[in-house]
């Protein structure tokens, strides 16, 4: 049981530090494009793209959010809206940014959308291995 019990928590710690190691790397992203270091073909491929961006980024840490939430019984999914939200509210304050409510709509949509995705592959592969059992 003991052996159960150190997986479980080993796995938990991997989820969350997935998590929180893909959120600092958006974050990174973020804090590079507020210091206009974000330069070159990356620099015009995340202009030229933002609102695809935002989804996609915020798809893919909704997901993990849930995944992490899950693992850890803890409310990372509440955290990341907190942290998605707040950074955009930052951008008023910085002068090489610029808010914009389309694309706190977008972080937020993506987020949900990835905990929702995430909540359905679930769901689904529960209900297809629990019919494959009977």
């Amino acid at each position: 049981m003991k052996n159960f019990d150190t997986q479980q928590t080993n796995h938990a710690n991997f989820v969350v530090g997935l998590f929180v190691l893909v959120v600092l790397s958006v974050a990174s992203l973020s804090i590079l494009k507020s210091a206009g270091l974000l330069s070159g073909d990356l620099g015009q491929a995340v202009q030229s793209h933002d609102l695809i961006f935002h989804v996609a980024f915020a798809l893919v840490l909704g997901g993990l959010a849930g995944l992490a939430s899950r693992a850890s019984n803890k409310p990372m999914v509440a955290l990341l809206l907190f942290f998605v939200v707040t950074d955009e509210l930052l951008q008023i304050w910085l002068p090489t940014r610029q808010f914009s409510w389309l694309d706190m709509a977008c972080n937020v949509f993506g987020c949900l959308a990835g905990v929702l995705i995430y909540h359905f592959t679930l769901f689904a592969h529960t209900q297809w291995f629990s019919r494959s059992t009977t």
